[in-house]
């Protein structure tokens, strides 16, 4: 792991490669740790979005409505996906719904993060103890019971069961998965070595 910190890029992606999943994945940091060892480029919609705006994602919704915050992420997505070269792109906001994740099926390679109810409810669970009234910077209801998650997923679970990839995470820690995905990335997507 010597290499870890290198900034030269010593991969280059075809397509874009767009990690998503559902509130509390991880996609962030597994994303980072991704580009970490690689030295791809990512992007993240959410951190787009509010360095663009100069606010909070939870601010926009608070001054701006659902309906806006759901445009601009709409935009900053589109926007991820034509940058090149072609990069890692973070979805993790409530705000991009279903018909922005089949539009990204078209113009990219969609890699969903799967993990298990039990797993992410206890992680919601525990991000919301630290920070009471948010969940993961979003005034959001927080499930009390893997039904209740359930239901909170339903929207978007059937884009994301049509991924490219259906990646199971597991419990594992951020950094095993991007070992893990960067050693298939040549079965996800075309993958040029610099």
């Amino acid at each position: 792991m010597d290499d870890y910190y290198d900034p030269h890029p010593r991969l280059a992606l075809a397509e874009p490669v767009v990690l998503a999943g559902h509130v509390g994945t991880g996609t962030a940091q597994v994303a980072r740790a991704m580009a970490g060892r690689s030295g791809l480029p990512f992007v993240e919609v959410d951190r787009m979005l509010e360095a663009q705006e100069g606010k909070r994602l939870s601010r926009i919704l608070a001054d701006e409505g659902f309906e806006r915050l759901r445009r601009l992420a709409r935009t900053a997505l589109m926007r991820a996906l034509r940058r090149r070269p072609c990069n890692l792109v973070v979805l993790g906001s409530p705000a991009i719904e279903a018909e922005e994740l089949r539009e990204a099926l078209g113009s990219a390679r969609l890699v969903y993060l799967r993990r298990p109810a039990d797993v992410l409810l206890a992680r919601i669970q525990e991000q919301h103890a630290a920070r009471p009234g948010s969940l993961f910077g979003f005034p959001l209801a927080v499930p009390e019971n893997e039904q209740e998650l359930r239901d909170f997923q339903a929207p978007v679970e059937a884009i994301l069961q049509g991924a490219d990839v259906v990646f199971e995470a597991g419990d594992h820690h951020p950094s095993k998965l991007a070992v893990e995905l960067l050693a298939s990335l040549d079965r996800i997507v075309g993958v040029e070595r610099l």
